[in-house]
């Protein structure tokens, strides 16, 4: 395997700071701390498969406000299409063949009506399409409805319209649904029983083709202006629904809720807050679950910059649901609303960020992150190739398996606007090592705590063997402390440093190898 030297290097700055050549000797390249280097990978894990668009695309339609994949089948909503009349919108079945994704079916509501927004919210599972119109007016204005829809051999055709047992005016269910098996969860956000806009979220089952009600569900601390169900999720027996508004926290610092199923009984497990929650955070505003892990996006979280953004994994141990992971992008800036979307699946979860601007001011990236026992590292983060101001690439994401797909309401903008589009990311099954259990990227990942107090936890990629050097310097690039000076091999690595004597502040942490750098922040408060 090819040898490299490996610096790794803690620099607490403020603002740009010059790094002396003295540190490294002549070898240095980058005289200074550059933020462009942030988040870059040595390797493409994930390629774009495909981009798609509605057959009948026109301007403002907005495909890709939702989307949902799940094995050879995509769902993208647009929520703004005007077939049924002003803002009543449509959703659009995609089919993979072999790497080719065809659009299967464009799907309207049977009774559908102007500003009914069909399509704000969309979930697959299996044979089984879920679509929400929040505007849906049966129950009174803005009651909202959902609706499912079944595969029968290629032929997609609406199964059941889903409304509230105790539907009122401006309730908005639909705003959010997910499917999982013979279960649908949908959220009513702004529902009024445990005060206004409490919000709630209805569980219903399909027997035999009947979907019928099974429970309504609120939270146990239930407030006004909470918005319980703005967010939702489901996997086999468990539920979990979003209030970005709670207040717990501090004003707005949002809260999530874990409900589970027993014989037909939905009763709350747990209340999930962030651990360095903060008023404005808006955890909550996006969730997802997958077996035992579930994922709660903050999108205003400002540990990385204002508004840049985070993410947390949490993990079920027989009931108990404990925080594992903060995610953050490695090269989060401030304003990039990470986490306004999220989705897990297995040991994979992505996270969108739909005013990330690498690409272009509000072009948008997502973010794939993996588990490895426990350990959640940035993989691979995902932009449109063909990416554009406002394209807004990210705002929904979804994942399943070894694949994943990422809505661009604003994009494919040539002779019309914001008609929407989606991509369709692929994982290659061939790894870029021979040895499987090597990874496949170089570079820091999301520390964690962040910020810390006392010890923060360090994840980085080595994809060579090389000589690593673990540092502290000082401001003036002076050296304090030598933390580790010695060879590894290629693999990733995992340490804990406790900062001694020394003040609170930003730090900078390079990682050098050869030509390939990355940088990342950490906040040390005391």
């Amino acid at each position: 395997m090819k040898k490299t030297n490996v610096v790794l290097v803690f620099i607490l700055i403020a603002g740009m700071t010059l790094v002396s050549d003295y540190m490294f000797g002549n070898d240095v390249t980058d005289a200074y701390f550059n933020p462009g280097l942030l988040g870059k990978h040595s390797g493409i894990l994930w390629t774009q498969e495909q981009k798609l668009t509605a057959s009948d695309a026109e301007t403002d339609d907005r495909f890709g406000i939702s989307v949902s994949i799940s094995g050879d089948y995509a769902i993208a909503g647009a929520y703004e299409e005007g077939t049924g009349g002003l803002y009543a919108g449509a959703a659009y079945i995609f089919k993979n063949n072999s790497g080719t994704w065809t659009q299967q079916k464009k799907m309207i509501a049977s009774d559908t009506e102007p500003e009914d927004w069909f399509g704000i919210s969309v979930s697959i599972s299996d044979d089984y399409a879920i679509v929400g119109a929040y505007g849906e007016d049966t129950g009174g204005s803005d009651a909202g409805a959902a609706y499912i829809f079944k595969n029968n051999s290629g032929a997609w055709t609406q199964y059941a319209k889903l409304t509230a047992s105790d539907a009122e005016a401006n309730d908005v269910f639909g705003g959010s649904v997910s499917l999982s098996g013979d279960y649908a969860v949908i959220g009513a956000y702004y529902e009024n029983t445990g005060g206004s806009n409490a919000g709630a979220a209805y569980i219903f089952k399909n027997n035999s083709g009947m979907w019928t009600q099974q429970a309504k569900l609120i939270a146990s601390d239930a407030d006004e202006s909470d918005v319980f169900g703005i967010s939702v999720s489901l996997s086999g027996d468990h539920a979990i629904i979003g209030a970005y508004q709670e207040d717990a926290g501090g004003s707005d610092a949002g809260a999530a809720y874990i409900f589970k199923n027993n014989s037909g009984t939905w009763t709350q497990q747990a209340k999930l807050t962030a651990s360095d929650a903060e008023s404005g955070d808006f955890f909550g505003v996006s969730v997802s679950i997958s077996g035992d892990y579930a994922i709660i996006g903050a999108n205003s979280e400002s540990t990385m910059g204002g508004n840049a953004g985070a993410a947390y994994i949490f993990k079920n141990n027989s009931g108990t649901w404990t925080e594992q992971a903060k995610l953050t992008a490695s090269d989060a800036e401030s304003g990039d609303f990470f986490g306004i979307s999220v989705s897990i699946s297995g040991d994979y979860a992505i996270a969108g960020a739909y005013q990330e601007d690498t690409r272009d001011s509000y072009a948008g990236a997502a973010y794939i992150f993996r588990n490895n026992s426990g350990t959640w590292t940035e993989q691979e983060k995902l932009t449109a190739p063909d990416a554009n101001a406002y394209d807004f690439f990210g705002i929904s994401v979804s994942i399943s398996g070894d694949h994943a797909i990422a809505g661009a309401t604003g994009g494919e903008d040539t002779g019309s606007s914001n008609t929407g589009v989606a991509y369709i990311f692929k994982e290659p099954e061939t790894a870029i090592d021979e040895d499987s259990t090597l990874p496949r990227s170089f570079g820091l990942q999301a520390a964690y705590p962040n910020p810390f107090n006392p010890a923060v936890t360090l994840n980085y990629n080595l994809i060579d063997d090389g000589q690593t050097i673990l540092q502290i310097y000082n401001i003036k690039g002076e050296p304090v402390k030598t933390l580790q000076n010695e060879f590894q091999t290629a693999g990733n690595y995992v340490l804990t440093w406790q900062p001694v004597n020394i003040s609170s502040g930003i730090y900078m942490v390079y990682l050098r190898s050869g030509n390939k750098t990355h940088l990342q922040k950490i906040a040390y408060v005391k």
